[in-house]
């Protein structure tokens, strides 16, 4: 095989954990969720189930790990597959990288259980979850941006837009749920990570299949 054809061999690998990250993820809160006697998916935050103390937190938070490592190799394919398009994708695709690298502090910093004192490693953990999610919709912003230069990205520029819509407004429903004590915050914090989710997928799916 000549090293061309194998660099387009890892470049497809890396793309290609877009699509596995986010199974991944899903699959282990679901099977986390439902492993945890009287959590509920619905009132509870993913967190919680890494949280300190938390029954199975060993293997999620090694299942949540492996998904940021499969996320920083799905940006840097990313960015090898844009990176001569233009900046703004360049800079989407090194933002996923960056927010998959923090992301690994949640297996050092996890919540803590509800009720509790507030600690540091809840402190940072708290930090951690901010910086994603803006980086996040940073992240998709300018994707939304790029591919309208793009000949191919239309349709991708849109779907972007819809899902950062979808993030932002999730996002505040997120806020106004926790401030004010209601019940929810698990519903609107998975129909945010749903839509970076479907983004990631379908920016994998597209690069997929230029390369």
């Amino acid at each position: 095989m000549r090293r061309d054809d194998k660099n387009a061999v890892w470049l497809r690998i890396a793309l290609a954990q877009g699509i596995s990250a986010p199974i991944l993820f899903a699959s282990a809160a679901i099977i986390g969720g439902f492993s945890h006697l009287g959590y509920s998916h619905v009132s509870q935050a993913v967190s919680e189930l890494t949280a300190s103390g938390a029954p199975n937190q060993s293997w999620l938070i090694a299942a949540f790990a492996l998904t940021e490592l499969l996320k920083i190799t799905f940006g840097v394919g990313y960015y090898l597959a844009v990176r001569n398009l233009n900046r703004a994708l360049a800079g989407s695709a090194l933002i996923i990288s960056a927010i998959s690298v923090v992301g690994l502090g949640f297996a050092r910093f996890p919540m803590d259980q509800i009720g509790s004192s507030l600690t540091f490693d809840g402190r940072v953990h708290i930090v951690i979850v901010s910086i994603s999610a803006v980086m996040a919709i940073v992240s998709i912003a300018l994707a939304g941006f790029g591919w309208r230069f793009v000949h191919t990205g239309k349709t991708l520029s849109v779907w972007s837009f819809a899902m950062l819509a979808m993030m932002l407004v999730s996002g505040l429903a997120s806020v106004l749920v926790v401030a004010n004590g209601w019940p929810g915050i698990g519903i609107w914090q998975r129909v945010n990570i749903g839509a970076f989710s479907a983004w990631q997928i379908l920016t994998s799916i597209h690069l997929l299949r230029r390369v």
